[in-house]
């Protein structure tokens, strides 16, 4: 035993009894009282810190770390840390999400456009484009990026260099309030007028030509020349979308000098007849208006028209049941397809052509009926809950 040891021990070296006793101490319980409230205060605090740390350490898209700015007002002790978080998720964003982020109102942004802003300006030099094309570039010229007359040439120079360019060319134009932008329209004219093939482009072309403006009407007569000479527009019934149809008289209506629609009037009068005969026909199917299909008679529209190839074209078109949503009364449903059999089962036509719509029409007439059955099977499972 250590003769500097404080506790008592006997002639074997065990503690004794009373050294082995441990003192009682009184307890503050105003100053533990005081604690716990402080902890229970400052729980809330702690909590919402705990959060916005584990926000700071990972790694967010621009427009999230923009979104959480409320959550480090300008007094908050992780403002610096947040702003340096929005840095570098700036640094890592696409052009898109700087295009969002210039259009939101925030007090970050505000502070900081003139960097946001060099940024876009960094992803535009380099030649990358925002996904809705001509109209991204457009949203960012008017939020302060600097946007050239190159960059939009640039552009739809690339756009050219691709198979397809007028169809894509149209879907960025659209989204644009007309008239389209001075810069966007001269962008366009500037390049020069591709030759097209396919009939689909050429209804584009002249789409295009529409929008933009300031072509001349020779040019727009000669594409329409060219269009008109298609075999699309003398049997309509080749034209793989019933849009292109009616886009492409359309077009014509609008754009074709008195002398273009003269010279081609009876092509494009049974290009109209039969488009009109064709949309009223589906049209009564969808609805499932089979009396109105009854009374349908193809020689009112022109006497030159052959129904079979309608039936062709709807047979090729109706390729889900996703437009046959008023079929939906079994009964008239069953009228449908019956009259839908009768008028073309009495055509002259072809072996392949009769077995391409009758399968199609099978295939309908299966699709609906399973999912008739769906929805009993459903009604019923529901009654039975409820009792």
């Amino acid at each position: 035993m250590s003769l500097n040891d404080p506790v008592p021990r006997d002639e074997f070296g065990s503690v004794t009894e009373a050294g082995s006793m441990i003192q009682p101490q009184r307890a503050d319980l105003q100053v533990y009282s005081d604690l716990a409230r402080t902890a229970s205060a400052d729980m809330p605090k702690l909590a919402e810190d705990h959060v916005h740390r584990i926000f700071l350490n990972d790694d967010k898209t621009l427009s999230e770390t923009i979104d959480a700015e409320s959550r480090f007002p300008p007094n908050s002790t992780m403002r610096p840390e947040y702003e340096v978080k929005v840095g570098e998720a700036l640094n890592r964003a696409s052009i898109d999400e700087i295009n969002d982020t210039l259009n939101r109102r925030s007090d970050y942004v505000k502070d900081n456009r003139l960097d946001i802003v060099a940024k876009a300006d960094e992803h535009v030099l380099a030649g990358r484009i925002p996904r809705s094309g001509l109209k991204g570039l457009h949203e960012l010229n008017q939020r302060g990026a600097n946007v050239t007359s190159n960059a939009y040439e640039r552009h739809i120079k690339n756009m050219d260099g691709q198979s397809i360019f007028y169809n894509p060319l149209v879907d960025q134009l659209e989204p644009f309030d007309q008239p389209l932008p001075k810069e966007v329209a001269d962008a366009i004219r500037a390049h020069p007028l591709r030759v097209c093939t396919e009939f689909s482009e050429r209804v584009s072309k002249l789409r295009v030509m529409q929008l933009v403006g300031g072509y001349s009407l020779k040019d727009i007569d000669g594409e329409i020349q060219d269009l008109i000479g298609m075999d699309p527009i003398c049997r309509p019934w080749f034209i793989e979308e019933s849009t292109n149809r009616d886009e492409a008289l359309e077009l014509i209506d609008k754009l074709a000098s008195v002398n273009v629609r003269e010279k081609s009037e009876d092509v494009i009068s049974f290009m109209r007849a039969w488009t009109d005969y064709y949309n009223d026909m589906r049209g009564c199917i969808e609805r499932c208006d089979y009396r109105g299909l009854a009374q349908l008679r193809h020689e009112e529209y022109d006497p030159n028209i052959m129904p079979g190839t309608a039936w062709v074209r709807l047979s090729k078109e109706l390729v889900d049941d996703s437009s046959l949503t008023d079929w939906t009364n079994p009964e008239e449903v069953r009228e449908m397809r019956m009259q839908c059999g009768i008028m073309y089962g009495r055509l002259n036509l072809i072996r392949a052509a009769r077995k391409q719509i009758e399968s199609r029409f099978r295939a309908i007439g299966r699709s609906l009926a399973f999912a008739q059955q769906r929805q009993e099977n459903l009604e019923s499972s529901m009654e039975g809950e409820e009792e």
